[in-house]
């Protein structure tokens, strides 16, 4: 039995174990629902996911045969676990077992904190006898109920568990809706959220920046100075740095990504481009959107076009791998 870093030749087989716990969770639910769960996890979109910085794909074999995985990804010293699956032949034999603590080298290797997880109440009691705890109940977009669990791995500085995002932009382009919406979800999550909006005298078309910041601890200064992520949805970045820049182009940002092209071609509407950012966003922090009630969230106007934005937003890698 062998447990490594998973290779562009297992996701074939990979994305058949994966097809088949969403079938066997959602036995119960709609063909919509299984469906839309599984169009996150395309052959595409998960080879390209092996190539990026942050995640952490494990196979198991049994003399090369796959018969399991486990999809992690990590942020700023976060370990989060998305999915993991093993064939039902191999169950009851402790390999689940080995597979939680092959994850958790990876995420130290990583020198994450922590480790958290979104998992079906069924299955908590699985995860508490590897020391997650739960920290709160949250209800997805398909009104199934979530049990959002966290494991220590260390105790994180002050530094390490506080994350600071800066979005800046024009009037106009969302920058308000975007960070509202993220943190209601990261309060969700029992972070404390810290959110300071900057506008110009311009009540349209001026400029706009928004300092959000998340923290295990208790937030005692709202402005940042240095950011863990700048999105830029204007050319304007107010000279702060950054650790990671996402912009529509140049500035010196490490990822460039279209926004309005995308916006443009795919949906007809520049209006969309604060969900395209925010889908990218949530995908940059680990927070897997089959997880947490986006329409909750979200305007009920257009609210089925905003979502289609996240999601495209949260699955674009054209420039990310």
């Amino acid at each position: 039995m062998e447990i490594n870093k998973t290779e562009e030749k297992d996701i074939e087989d990979v994305q058949k174990i994966l097809h088949s716990v969403i079938d066997e969770l959602h036995k119960d639910d709609n063909h919509e629902v299984r469906q839309s769960y599984k169009a996150n996890y395309t052959i595409e979109h998960m080879q390209s996911m092996l190539k990026e910085e942050g995640s952490v794909y494990l196979t198991v074999k049994d003399n090369d045969k796959v018969i399991g995985f486990i999809f992690g990804w990590q942020f700023y010293g976060i370990g989060n676990i998305h999915w993991m699956g093993l064939l039902e032949e191999y169950r009851g034999k402790k390999i689940s077992t080995l597979m939680m603590d092959a994850v958790f080298k990876e995420f130290e290797k990583h020198n994450c904190y922590k480790v958290d997880l979104f998992t079906y109440p069924k299955l908590t009691e699985f995860y508490e006898k590897h020391d997650f705890k739960k920290i709160s109940n949250i209800e997805n977009q398909f009104n199934i109920n979530l049990n959002y669990m966290v494991k220590k791995l260390r105790e994180p500085t002050i530094k390490e568990a506080t994350k600071k995002i800066r979005v800046t932009g024009e009037g106009g382009q969302g920058v308000k809706l975007l960070t509202y919406i993220l943190s209601n979800i990261l309060s969700q999550l029992n972070y404390n959220v810290s959110l300071n909006l900057d506008y110009d005298a311009a009540v349209y078309g001026g400029n706009i920046s928004a300092d959000l910041i998340f923290s295990d601890y208790k937030i005692t200064n709202p402005i940042i100075e240095e950011a863990d992520i700048l999105l830029q949805l204007s050319q304007l970045n107010g000279n702060i740095i950054a650790k990671k820049t996402i912009s529509e182009a140049g500035l010196s940002s490490e990822i460039e990504i279209p926004f309005k092209k995308i916006a443009a071609e795919e949906f007809g509407s520049p209006l969309v481009v604060n969900m395209l950012a925010l889908g990218i966003l949530l995908r940059q922090i680990g927070i897997n959107i089959e997880k947490v009630n986006l329409i909750k969230e979200l305007p009920k106007k257009f609210v089925n076009t905003n979502l289609t934005a996240i999601r495209f937003g949260f699955s674009y890698r054209d420039t990310l791998a």
